[in-house]
């Protein structure tokens, strides 16, 4: 009778624990898609990691580290206690040698019950501080292509003599969402840098690019050519769109074509489009998949230019005929790529020539090729 009891308490016993697991685990997912809030940052979403994976876990202390490929380190900068914003205070291991080395490599997580008695341990850190680890779970910190780009390592479990098969289940469970996050808060750290880095590229272009308060007052003394100002006034373009005098602005396809006539050129390199695709070029890397890259580029100018505070030359417009100017622009400026043109002449020519069509067919023919 007693063995019965014994083994319905046991089983009690087993039946209670799945179910603290099933809680646990089930909360995981949610507490760990809130650390997606801090994406922008990533010291604050690891410092949100830690004290997460610590409270789940009920480890005495966590640290996170992340794999540097071009080093070949794995680098932690947030610790229990804070942020390390100082390069030269960052902690830095080879990524293949200790424990967390050993995780980052094999990819698996590792589960040590006695510290002091496992071969890949270092006592130093201990020895040094007067702290000591008893035991430790080590696990890593895949992307969604489950590459490993971080291990986090929990040391000494509070509430039992090690880390049991719960905890290994619930890190395992933790990295998912935790790597998924950090993956993300590193690439939007990139794209930050990266728009960072151009608009400052844009700023230095337009620096030189910029006309002097002089050159501007001599300018305005000499007028406008009576010749230009008169094409302007018969269409009657600044009483249509109410710009400044210092804006010029008509029927919005003449406009473009004014405009991109002035654009279709713009940061020349003296080159051609098979040269910069040769060469292997920025501007290659950039426009070559699409075609036409120098027309690109003296395109992305001119949108560089209408950024530029003061030069937008379309700022009263509506938002529909803003859309409609910049698209206009596009067709216009990419429509001088000479190889294009010379590759549908021959189409052109036959329609110039067909008297058998009317103009309206013969125009959608050509606005299609």
């Amino acid at each position: 009778m007693r063995l019965y009891v014994g083994a319905a308490g046991s089983l009690v016993s087993e039946y209670g624990f799945l179910l603290s697991v099933r809680e646990v685990l089930g909360s995981t997912p949610r507490r760990a898609q809130s650390k997606c809030n801090y994406i922008d940052d990533v010291s604050v979403l690891l410092q949100e990691i830690i004290v997460e994976a610590r409270n789940l876990s009920n480890a005495e202390i966590c640290s996170v580290f992340l794999l540097d490929r071009v080093s070949h380190e794995l680098v932690a900068k947030v610790f229990d206690g804070g942020v390390v914003n100082d390069d030269e205070k960052e902690f830095r291991i080879p990524a293949d040698q200790g424990i967390a080395g050993h995780v980052a490599t094999t990819g698996k997580i590792l589960n040590i019950k006695d510290a002091y008695s496992h071969p890949l341990f270092y006592r130093g850190v201990d020895d040094s501080t007067g702290f000591r680890t008893r035991n430790i779970l080590c696990f890593p910190i895949k992307d969604e292509n489950g590459d490993v780009i971080g291990v986090a390592e929990l040391v000494n479990k509070t509430n039992g003599p090690w880390f049991n098969r719960f905890d290994e289940d619930l890190a395992t469970a933790f990295s998912i969402y935790c790597g998924i996050s950090i993956a993300h808060s590193l690439l939007y750290k990139k794209v930050h840098e990266a728009q960072f880095r151009s608009h400052l590229a844009n700023e230095m272009m337009m620096y030189h690019m910029k006309v002097s308060e002089e050159e501007v007052t001599r300018l305005l003394m000499r007028g406008i050519e009576p010749g230009i100002l008169s094409m302007f006034e018969d269409m009657g373009f600044i009483n249509t769109y109410k710009i400044d005098l210092h804006t010029l602005a008509r029927d919005i396809e003449i406009l473009a074509l004014f405009v991109s006539c002035m654009c279709h050129d713009l940061d020349h390199r003296g080159t051609n489009n098979s040269f910069q695709v040769a060469s292997q070029s920025v501007l290659a890397a950039l426009y070559s998949s699409e075609g036409s890259v120098m027309e690109r580029h003296h395109f992305a100018q001119a949108i560089a230019i209408l950024n530029t505070h003061g030069c937008n030359i379309f700022e009263k417009f509506s938002r529909k005929d803003y859309q409609r100017m910049l698209d206009l622009m596009r067709e216009i400026i990419l429509a001088t790529d000479l190889a294009h043109h010379l590759r549908i002449f021959k189409d052109l020519q036959k329609m110039a020539e067909d008297q058998t069509k009317d103009w309206k067919t013969t125009r959608k023919i050509a606005v299609r090729g």
